[in-house]
């Protein structure tokens, strides 16, 4: 929901920034969602975001996110 989005990038940015390897996990994961996992590779956080904006994210998916 949009009300919860600045948080979520907040909380993104905190754990890459603290992370000592530049990268943390994202994971959509869904009870009911696809059975297929899916693995997601290579993003920042605004490319995570552009993603979800146009496309929507992907249940059952893991997206790594690198910093800069």
């Amino acid at each position: 929901l949009p009300e919860f989005r600045d948080q979520i990038d907040q909380l993104l940015n905190i754990a890459l920034r603290n992370s000592p390897v530049s990268k943390v996990f994202f994971l959509t994961d869904y009870q009911f969602g696809p059975y297929e996992a899916n693995y997601e590779q290579n993003f920042l956080i605004n490319d995570l975001w552009e993603q979800h904006d146009s496309n929507g994210l992907i249940w059952n998916t893991l997206y790594e996110i690198y910093g800069k």
